[in-house]
């Protein structure tokens, strides 16, 4: 074992070692011993008496936390990195986090300020990235069709780059089922295989084809699909509206984040939240999945800071309700610290919030919401359909000069 500017570096024998010392059971949700390794000769009495406090407090914390998330990160699609985080009983600043290096394991101590600081990193998270002012309300299995689609339209794109082509945007409910069934390939760079990769449960196989049949309609109803051919025995769809905006920021992402957290509740069930952030060179966009509910909603660099607090707090001050944990809750209670009047109704659970709400305080559910004074709409192209950036004079799908708004 060694020491790198306070961060334990370990082998995996030594850190199955540890973790067998600690003498407990995991608990559901921490880690214990590697299977298949020798762990009868102890972690020893390496580590100076100063530090020994700390790494037994780590290793205890690995084995029996309170919440984790599994935090994966990329950018430009060069390499990817798998980290867990752990939070110990009463933690109130401090999240243990477990790194692979290669052959190694880097146990350290993080700060959720930390955390935070890193993923608007990562994410790009300055003043120049403005909301578009997308915000939807959805089902986790339409979200996670919506994924698909954009998966094989991202396919289409490459195969026709290939063979000198022009890409189709249509597709059918079939195209969209194989997408889902290839959601466990260990690929890092396509956005649906990343967010398997965090989920409590595998994609593959969770969504029969009654349920992604009922999520089109949904995804149909919230504008972000629309149905090309009923009249053919697979039903044609392609995209419409955000719907086409938000495909082209996955289609033309340059980093993603993926935290799949999970914490005890108050009735000692697990609750589970997954959260996939993707930066493209214009927007940021939030796929938001918790429980049977979640949201995809356009985020600014506030919005995500306060996103962030919520996902990183420490679990006492986690919800004491519902299915599953709510981080879009979070983002909407900053919001509830102002005087401002509640002049909207959650379309949830009709809870009155404030004009400005991005989500629902109560259910957490997505607010859709309209352009803010001042914002103009997006320009959407009389030719081929495709929603613009506000300020653009031409359509980037089809170069059509566009009317002024």
């Amino acid at each position: 074992m060694q020491i790198d500017q306070g961060d334990f570096i370990l082998s995996e024998a030594e850190l199955s070692a540890a973790l067998s010392d600690v003498g407990r059971t995991p608990n559901g949700l921490g880690i214990g011993p590697i299977e298949g390794i020798d762990v009868s000769g102890g972690t020893g009495d390496s580590l100076e008496p100063s530090v020994r406090p700390v790494f037994d407090r780590a290793m205890t914390t690995l084995v029996a936390p309170t919440k984790i998330a599994r935090f994966h990160y990329t950018v430009a699609d060069e390499s990817i990195s798998r980290s867990l985080l752990a939070w110990a009983p009463g933690a109130d600043d401090d999240v243990v986090a477990l790194v692979g290096t290669g052959e190694n394991r880097r146990v350290s101590n993080r700060s959720q300020s930390s955390l935070r600081l890193l993923i608007s990193r990562l994410l790009a998270a300055n003043d120049t990235l403005i909301e578009e002012g997308i915000s939807l309300f959805l089902s986790t299995g339409a979200i996670m069709v919506f994924l698909a689609i954009a998966e094989h339209l991202r396919l289409v794109r490459y195969h026709a780059i290939q063979t000198h082509a022009t890409p189709y945007n249509i597709f059918n409910q079939e195209e969209i089922e194989a997408r889902l069934a290839a959601a466990g390939v260990e690929d890092f760079r396509w956005p649906l295989l990343f967010l398997d990769k965090v989920m409590p449960a595998p994609i593959a196989g969770a969504l029969t084809s009654k349920d992604v049949d009922a999520a089109m309609d949904e995804l149909i109803l919230a504008g972000l699909v629309d149905s090309v051919d009923e009249t053919a025995q697979l039903r044609v769809y392609e995209l419409a509206g955000p719907g086409v905006r938000i495909c082209d920021g996955l289609l033309h992402e340059v980093a993603k984040v993926a935290l799949g957290i999970s914490a005890f509740r108050d009735d000692g069930e697990i609750g589970h939240e997954v959260m996939l952030l993707v930066r493209s060179g214009f927007d940021l966009f939030l796929f938001d999945l918790a429980g049977q509910q979640g949201a995809i909603a356009s985020l600014g660099a506030s919005s995500l800071d306060e996103l962030m607090k919520g996902a990183l707090r420490p679990p006492s001050a986690l919800p004491t309700e519902g299915d599953a944990l709510s981080a879009p809750e979070q983002h909407a209670a900053s919001s509830a610290s102002s005087s401002a009047p509640s002049t909207l109704s959650c379309p949830n659970c009709g809870l009155a919030l404030r004009a400005d709400a991005r989500f629902c305080s109560q259910c957490g559910a997505a607010i859709v919401s309209t352009p803010a004074p001042g914002r103009k709409a997006a320009k959407v192209c009389p030719v081929c359909g495709h929603s613009n950036r506000a300020n653009s004079d031409f359509c980037v799908q089809c170069g059509t000069e566009l009317p002024e708004s």
